[in-house]
């Protein structure tokens, strides 16, 4: 990629930031990540639209970032450009709907906490389960993201998008391939510009203790208060990872400044310093005792990105 060269022509075309060799520890939730050859954070929906088609149509590898959770860059980083949806995308309107629900129209780079709190604030239901996923509007769309029963799937009624070809694509809920974790972006890619929700009006002084209770559970199970991506592996069916993790006895096992966390084992942690290399090394570790004692082969949550 001749990154220079687009930078200047990039640099000339919008009024975002457009980086060379950016260190994506600075981007990700688990603060590990080597460079970028471009990074780039257009000022709005319309640079977004531009940015991504201009690398389309000159052939230039990419991939949209949002809050950087879920995610385990390499040390060696990406060559390709990477695309930051962050304060192009934080719009929300939310409006009333048919039968005591609510029309929620918000950008994908909205933090999902920031969308559930304003939805409890509304009496929105249905994603308060939202409000502890340290993720935006567009990842959460692309892992569907869940937790505590609900996932993104329940509440979508459209998605819009630029495709890998550069045209705008409106995908109704039932084009979304949705699964555990999944969504068609993974098979078809492209940026997520904005979703669309319906969710049922409910009664706010239940929602805010809905939520309470969910943020509390969260407070004492997971390690919030180290970098961490989120849940390392998926659960197998019927199982939870973190149970396994803690069985074969990693929990709280190191390497490096990397760590299988002492409060939820599926959470590997930055204690300072770690490496993208640490962290696989954790993985690998985990999987091949989980297998050896269980016959159980733990695929990971995280997406892996980069020539280790």
């Amino acid at each position: 990629m001749r990154a220079e060269a687009v930078r200047e022509t990039l640099a000339h075309l919008i009024r975002g930031e457009v980086r060379l060799n950016e260190p994506l520890a600075r981007h990700t939730t688990l603060h590990v990540g080597g460079p970028a050859d471009l990074y780039i954070q257009p000022s709005d929906r319309a640079e977004v639209i531009l940015v991504v088609r201009y690398l389309i149509e000159h052939d230039i590898p990419w991939m949209p970032l949002g809050q950087g959770s879920d995610l385990l860059v390499s040390d060696a980083g990406l060559r390709c450009a990477v695309v930051r949806s962050g304060k192009a995308l934080r719009s929300l309107q939310i409006s009333g709907g048919p039968d005591h629900t609510l029309i929620v129209h918000a950008g994908a780079g909205l933090a999902l906490p920031v969308l559930a709190q304003e939805l409890k604030r509304r009496g929105g239901g249905g994603m308060t389960f939202a409000a502890g996923i340290p993720g935006s509007v567009g990842g959460g769309i692309f892992m569907n993201a869940g937790a505590h029963g609900g996932e993104m799937k329940d509440c979508v009624v459209q998605v819009t998008a630029v495709d890998r070809y550069g045209s705008i694509q409106h995908y109704a809920s039932n084009e979304l391939a949705f699964a555990y974790r999944h969504s068609r972006f993974h098979e078809d890619p492209g940026f997520i510009l904005e979703a669309v929700f319906q969710v049922p009006q409910v009664d706010p002084q239940a929602l805010a203790k809905e939520m309470d209770a969910h943020l509390a559970y969260r407070r004492a199970t997971q390690p919030l208060a180290l970098p961490s991506a989120g849940s390392t592996f998926r659960n197998p069916p019927g199982e939870k990872a973190g149970r396994l993790i803690e069985a074969v006895g990693l929990k709280g096992y190191r390497i490096g400044d990397a760590q299988f966390s002492t409060l939820h084992a599926n959470f590997i942690v930055n204690l300072g310093h770690a490496t993208a290399a640490q962290v696989l090394a954790l993985m690998a570790c985990a999987q091949r005792r989980v297998f050896e004692q269980f016959g159980i082969h733990l695929e990971p949550e995280l997406r892996v990105l980069g020539e280790p």
